[in-house]
C-alpha cells in the first residue's frame, strides 16, 4: 500500500499538468479558419514524449485510480468532439467529403492513434529506439 501511495503522489501532478495541457491544445482557433496543422498540434510527438509515462501504460494507471480513469474518459470524450469538430469544419469549406459513420470511423481512429501510439510504439520495437524524432517520424505518416 505504501507503494501505491507514493506512486500515486507522483503521478497526479504529472497527470494534472497532462489535464491542462490537453485542456489547452483541444480548442478550436478563434476568429480564423482552421488547418489541419493546427488540428493534429495534440499529436505533436514531443509533447506525446513529455507525457509518455503516463501513455505507456494508461490502462493501468487508470484501472488503479478512479479519479485518473474518471478524468482520462474525459480527455478521451474531449479529443473525439474536437476531431468531430474538425471534420465538420473540413466538410463546411469544402476540403472534405465523408458520410457521418465514415467521420465517426476518422474521428475513433483518431483519437485511438493519439491515445495508444507510444504503447504500439514500445510493443513493436525495442525501447531504446523509441525516441522523440522516431515517434515523430512514425506519427506523422
Amino acid at each position: 500500500m505504501i507503494w501505491v501511495h507514493r506512486a500515486l503522489t507522483i503521478i497526479t501532478p504529472i497527470f494534472t499538468r497532462f489535464e491542462q495541457e490537453m485542456e489547452r491544445r483541444l480548442k478550436m482557433a478563434d476568429g480564423r479558419k482552421t488547418t489541419l496543422k493546427d488540428n493534429w498540434v495534440y499529436l505533436r510527438a514531443e509533447f506525446m514524449w513529455d507525457f509518455r509515462f503516463l501513455y505507456h501504460d494508461i490502462n493501468d494507471l487508470v484501472a488503479r485510480n478512479r479519479i485518473l480513469e474518471t478524468n482520462f474518459k474525459r480527455i478521451v470524450e474531449q479529443k473525439k468532439r474536437f476531431a468531430l469538430e474538425v471534420c465538420r469544419q473540413f466538410i463546411e469549406d469544402g476540403e472534405m467529403e465523408a458520410t457521418p459513420d465514415e467521420i465517426d470511423a476518422i474521428c475513433t481512429n483518431m483519437v485511438e492513434i493519439t491515445t495508444h501510439w507510444l504503447s504500439h510504439q514500445f510493443c513493436s520495437t525495442r525501447a531504446s529506439t523509441t525516441i522523440p524524432s522516431r515517434l515523430a517520424a512514425t506519427c506523422t505518416q
